[in-house]
């Protein structure tokens, strides 16, 4: 049996642990076995992401196409 990882919500460039600390199973469909813990994130915690999102949005969307796409291949 591996190691569970336990994720966090990724907000405002930072690793947030839900205001809840509610988590959901996530199973290896073959085995069952629980192999992550993600949060099960609350309204507000949902909220202030769409916030934050919205804002980074608009800075986002001055940047000329090409200069996205070289940001979205560095996270592959």
């Amino acid at each position: 049996m591996s190691e569970v990882k336990v994720l966090k919500n990724f907000i405002n460039e930072n690793l947030k642990i839900n205001s809840n600390y509610d988590y959901i199973n996530v199973l290896n469909p073959s085995t069952e076995e629980v192999i992550a813990k993600i949060p099960s994130s609350s309204e507000a915690d949902v909220d202030r992401a769409i916030d934050v999102a919205e804002v980074a949005q608009r800075d986002w969307e001055k940047l000329p196409a090409v200069q996205r796409g070289a940001y979205l291949r560095k996270t592959c």
